[in-house]
């Protein structure tokens, strides 16, 4: 008779046989297909510039989910909606991490960046500290904010409409510098704090994009003499800005010369959040940087919609006439009651979406693709590998977006004229359509054909957190917009509709348009000061 513990023993053998054996067979399912790769430095063609064009084109050649390698290190791309939906909604939790960053995360940023930081209790800390300030119930009180600097960026168009870029982001810049810091007064995209945030976003976003920097994909680089030096000086340079705007925030908050802000709520509450100084002045300073540099080429997308697409421009403006009329400022009161309005938003979002390549997770299991999303056969997404959420790609799913190529804002609209939910995080009380495919979509409670919904917040865990905030600018800002201008192309000076600048954030190449007011300038300066 065996003993206990030769029983207990004969258990373990069972226990180790049958997970290797489960090992071995889920490394025995293959990566996604994907471009010739070599043994050693992998993916022949890794992509350059404008990759989410180079991975659009690769989506159709592989299918909706395809792998690259870099070095030891490998990459999947997610190229179709139904593929992002099933994959980085479902396996949310599998995919709450990032990858490792040692140049954009560890060098540049002393881990001390959210957008960048590894999943585990401190990116929970700082998520935390960032919902009390943009949960909805709060974003709601930031809004005679946004107004207030949308009417300023009305009245600079106004002024000065061949600068509507710049206007743009003077907006972006004031509303964030308020809400982030607590100025009060207009900022200036000239002011020295506000170019060395831009200059800080720009080199964040070099070093965020997959295969920037070998030495994220050969760690031992970092140790090059010299090969590190310059991120190591950015980094001293973005630590003294961003603890330099907190010292400047605490005197004005002392002087109360400050509105409520997210600064204040952090300094005030820095003992019980757990936050060192240092990770105070990075929470704040990074949802400044996110903030401003994606509602600024979202603005300017709108108004190159608007000029490109004159129908979609005029049928939102007729909803305007109708509810609203031309004499009266639209609102944040109005929004429910301006559903084009918040269409024509959503589809310039898919149109030219300002984050293309979105921002990359990683596995922290092995992940088996089925062969209903792959499109292929059962592929394996490997634990460690780098997870990417092609947002340029998915938004031109012709599956999911029929006639992707066209602007088409009835797209969001259903069968009863009302707006159809797009945010996959958003809780309503109401249920949505939801796109799925095949024979199991599902209609909404009124029977209507289901619509997509659109991941430009992110995926999963990480959506980003201030999409409550952002969403509501780029409304305000189109119903302000299409209220006062009736905008069109200038004959000769065609809009290049895909020249972008590239990185993680891309903005518009420069371009003209016609701002007409649609009544004279006097009365809209009239409406705009009774609606402050």
């Amino acid at each position: 008779m065996l003993s206990s513990s030769s029983i207990y023993a004969l258990l373990l053998t069972l226990v180790g046989v049958v997970s290797y054996k489960h090992i071995a067979s889920s490394q025995r399912i293959p990566l996604p297909p994907g471009p010739p790769a070599h043994w050693f430095y992998g993916t022949k063609t890794f992509p350059g510039k404008y990759r989410s064009q180079t991975f659009a084109q690769w989506t159709e050649e592989y299918g909706p989910v395809f792998s690259l390698r870099r070095g030891k290190n490998v990459f999947i791309i997610i190229g179709r909606y139904q593929a992002a939906l099933d994959i980085l909604e479902k396996e949310g939790a599998a995919l709450a991490d990032r990858p490792r960053l040692i140049a954009a995360s560890e060098i540049l940023s002393g881990g001390n960046r959210l957008l960048t930081m590894r999943a585990g209790e401190r990116v929970n800390r700082f998520r935390k500290a960032l919902h009390a300030l943009v949960q909805p119930k709060v974003a709601a009180s930031y809004e005679s904010i946004q107004t207030q600097h949308a009417h300023n960026f009305i009245l600079d168009i106004l002024a000065d409409p061949s600068r509507h870029q710049f206007h743009a982001q003077r907006y972006a810049a004031s509303v964030i510098m308020s809400i982030t810091y607590g100025k009060r007064t207009p900022t200036s995209y000239t002011d020295p704090e506000v170019i060395a945030i831009r200059q800080c976003i720009t080199r964040m976003g070099k070093t965020t994009v997959p295969g920037a920097y070998l030495v994220d994909s050969f760690p031992i680089l970092r140790y090059l003499p010299g090969y590190t030096s310059e991120l190591r000086r950015w980094r001293e340079e973005e630590r003294g800005l961003f603890e330099g705007m907190i010292h400047e925030a605490k005197g004005r908050i002392a002087s109360e010369q400050a509105g409520p802000c997210l600064a204040q709520y952090l300094l005030e509450n820095q003992q019980a959040l757990k936050l060192s100084n240092v990770e105070l002045a990075y929470l704040a300073g990074s949802m400044f940087g996110a903030g401003s540099d994606t509602t600024a080429p979202a603005i300017s997308v709108m108004i190159m919609a608007a000029a490109c697409f004159t129908e979609a421009q005029v049928r939102v403006q007729d909803e305007l006439d109708a509810t609203i009329g031309r004499h009266r400022a639209p609102t944040f009161s109005d929004r429910h009651s301006l559903p084009q309005v918040s269409a024509f938003v959503l589809e310039c979002l898919r149109w030219r979406t300002v984050t293309p390549g979105g921002m990359a997770h990683a596995a922290t299991r092995d992940i088996i693709i089925p062969q209903d999303i792959s499109g292929n056969g059962s592929y394996r997404i490997p634990a460690g590998a780098t997870v990417v959420g092609d947002i340029w790609s998915i938004s031109q799913d012709p599956d999911a977006y029929p006639d992707s190529h066209i602007f088409d804002p009835q797209r969001w609209i259903d069968a009863h004229g009302e707006l159809c939910e797009a945010d996959p995080s958003a809780k309503t009380s109401k249920p949505v359509p939801s796109f799925t495919s095949g024979n199991d979509s599902q209609l909404g409670e009124t029977g209507a054909q289901p619509q997509p919904r659109f991941f430009t917040w992110g995926f999963g865990r990480r959506v980003c957190p201030g999409r409550e905030v952002a969403s509501r600018s780029l409304y305000i800002n189109a119903a302000l917009l299409l209220w006062a201008f009736h905008i069109t192309q200038i004959e000769g000076k065609e809009i290049d509709t895909m020249a972008f600048s590239d990185g993680a954030i891309v903005h518009p190449n420069p371009f003209e348009v016609k701002f007409e007011p649609r009544v004279s300038e006097e009365e809209i300066r009239r409406a705009l000061s009774e609606t402050e």
